[in-house]
């Protein structure tokens, strides 16, 4: 079963003003982009609903030009796995 969407954005709290703004984050040239996940899909014991259920993958975002700016000092900084368009049905 094929399963995959994309996304157009994301979303980080900024701490450089000490307050957390959150701040969206999306590609340069605004197009939608893949977000490495792991998910599965299981039924709700109760309600026997289909549920997804996903975990984005993150990686360490220390060197990143951007990405190290958001997150409180002192924490790991953390950036979503984006997935290249050519590895999207992988």
């Amino acid at each position: 079963m094929e399963f995959w969407k994309l996304v157009d954005n994301f979303y980080e709290p900024c701490y450089e003003t000490s307050k957390a703004v959150r701040t969206q984050i999306r590609l340069k040239s605004e197009e939608p982009f893949a977000i490495a996940c792991l998910w599965d899909r299981w039924k709700q014991p109760e309600t026997e609903e289909i549920v997804t259920s996903f975990s984005m993958l993150t990686m360490n975002a220390d060197q990143h030009p951007v990405m190290k700016r958001f997150h409180r000092d002192g924490d790991e900084k953390r950036t979503p796995v984006i997935v290249p368009e050519p590895n999207y049905m992988d």
